[in-house]
């Protein structure tokens, strides 16, 4: 997130997908997403997916 792989406001690729480009499981690529999201990097949209904050939402987060 932080070095531009996947920019603000980008969406981000599922847990499955993250995993396959990592050579991970899926249950660490879940607690991967799960640690980036409590930090207030990204947002869920039930539905939508997961998103990568802009710096300004990250202080609203």
């Amino acid at each position: 997130m932080t070095d531009g792989a996947y920019p603000p406001g980008s969406k981000v690729p599922s847990v499955v997908q993250i995993a396959a480009e990592f050579g991970v499981v899926n249950s660490t690529a879940q607690r991967a997403m799960e640690r980036v999201r409590a930090e207030g990097l990204t947002r869920s949209e039930k539905g939508m997916g997961t998103y990568v904050l802009r710096p300004e939402e990250r202080d609203e987060a």
